[in-house]
């Protein structure tokens, strides 16, 4: 098993992103944001990304942990990074280094599930948009392509929330 960080440099996004999404380009024009990613890339390569919440610092405590990659420095004022989701997490604390924000994290110990029983959920969640999306002309149609496409059920489970509700 992969070793997970115990704390990382910490960022609040407007939307939550998902363990097992795609990858994710970010675009930093901000310098403390810049600085920031530059600490999460000289100590491992992890970030964790939150939402506004109502913690002490305003985040929500439920996180997710990024692996950040193909740092592209170039131009200072448009420093950019991908990003992996790679699990769920949970924030206990805060700390300052160097001017930036570190967030203590904890990670949910969860049993291996049955992997049949998960082919045949996404199975049925699959079946399901297929039989209701035709009922919505507002769906993004690349979305229900790459529902209906994904044979892992964990990331079919994670495009899926990212996207509900459905529509409005």
């Amino acid at each position: 098993p992969v070793s997970l960080p115990a704390e990382a440099p910490v960022i609040a996004f407007k939307e939550i992103i998902f363990p097992g999404s795609s990858f994710l380009r970010y675009t930093i024009a901000d310098a403390e944001d810049a600085a920031m990613v530059a600490e999460a890339m000289r100590t491992g390569g992890h970030l964790i990304i939150t939402v506004l919440g109502s913690d002490s610092k305003g985040f929500s405590p439920t996180a997710v942990l990024v692996k950040l990659s193909h740092h592209n420095a170039s131009d200072p004022s448009h420093v950019s990074v991908l990003m992996t989701a790679l699990r769920s997490a949970t924030i206990e604390g805060y700390k300052k280094v160097n001017g930036i924000l570190i967030a203590s994290v904890s990670y949910s110990q969860t049993p291996p599930s049955n992997p049949d029983r998960l082919r045949e959920l996404g199975s049925l969640a699959q079946h399901a948009l297929e039989q209701l999306a035709p009922l919505d002309p507002a769906l993004d149609k690349d979305f229900i392509k790459s529902a209906l496409t994904e044979t892992d059920a964990e990331r079919l489970t994670n495009l899926l929330a990212q996207k509900l509700p459905l529509s409005s």
